[in-house]
């Protein structure tokens, strides 16, 4: 049976330059074989965990580059010494723990979360974009000019490397949750000349911020609720969604016809003082209060309000 990975991605993988280690480029090889060929996600991100664990792996490729030799007994213990090491960066070293995870879920008390076809193209994704670093960013890597024969559009790349981030960032631990993890009504704004309440239930009931926004046409959307009820970590996981259909394929191919979201607080946004004009917008640092996810292509706005 043949499984549909993401086409850029089968082909990213076939065209590393041969500068790449030929164990390395081999194993990631057969990694995507083994999910082509027998949908066997486990085993694909079991087989992707082994080719960045230990001496011979991708994290012995890098501490042999400094000069190092590894020190640590499992996966966990070697990525959390290239840290503290300042070998890698932490976010090198968050992708590096993201498919760790997935490869020993026993450990993690996941085993009752399926992992399916989207989780190994996105392991598979990692460990390139990790490969990737190395050879071609790591001040004491290869520094070759790109990874495969095939030079990327910068573009392209700079959007793969945002979802990477958005997944890596979301998929950790004090953030995971089940999802169906809240329940949604729908309120319809019926505007100002309403007759009657304002504002008006729908029927249903739903339990996926996607199933609301597939239902809801308008460019504007608030999520309401009480402290604690879960609305920015609705907008954390609905990004993460997204973030995961990107690279693994499920929204096509071109990454340039993806969605694309923003998960911004809007806690800063404020003046300096009563009087003062609200500052240009930006990105800050997250901080506790309302948020925003900007879903760009078509610009849809959905925030989170404590009223």
């Amino acid at each position: 049976m043949s499984t549909t990975v993401p086409q850029a991605l089968a082909h990213q993988i076939a065209t590393l330059v041969p500068d790449v280690d030929a164990d390395l480029r081999g194993e990631l090889q057969r990694a995507l074989r083994t999910l082509q060929n027998a949908e066997n996600v486990p085993g694909t991100i079991v087989h992707i965990s082994r080719l960045i664990e230990g001496p011979h792996g991708l994290l012995g490729h890098i501490t042999s580059a400094h000069g190092q030799q590894l020190k640590g007994h499992n996966l966990e213990a070697q990525i959390d010494e290239l840290r503290q090491k300042g070998l890698v960066p932490p976010e090198i070293a968050s992708d590096l723990h993201w498919v760790r995870v997935r490869a020993n879920r026993a450990r993690h008390n996941m085993e009752q979360i399926p992992l399916t076809v989207r989780d190994a193209a996105i392991a598979l994704d990692l460990a390139l974009g990790v490969l990737e670093w190395f050879y071609c960013t790591c001040a004491r890597g290869p520094r070759l000019p790109r990874l495969c024969a095939t030079a990327a559009d910068p573009g392209v790349e700079a959007q793969r490397r945002y979802y990477r981030d958005c997944v890596t960032r979301w998929s950790a631990e004090r953030y995971a949750l089940d999802k169906r993890f809240v329940h949604l009504t729908l309120w319809l704004d019926q505007g100002e000349d309403a007759q009657g309440p304002r504002l008006q239930p729908a029927r249903e009931t739903f339990h996926d911020l996607a199933e609301v926004l597939d239902r809801v046409p308008e460019p504007a959307v608030v999520v309401l609720g009480p402290p604690g009820s879960g609305k920015s970590t609705l907008l954390r996981h609905y990004e993460l969604e997204r973030a995961s259909a990107a690279l693994s394929g499920q929204e096509g191919d071109d990454l340039t016809q993806t969605p694309l979201t923003f998960f911004v607080s809007l806690y800063d946004y404020r003046p300096a003082s009563a009087n003062a004009p609200l500052p240009p917008p930006r990105i800050g640092s997250p901080r506790s209060g309302p948020h925003a996810i900007l879903l760009c292509q078509g610009l849809r706005c959905y925030c989170a309000n404590g009223a």
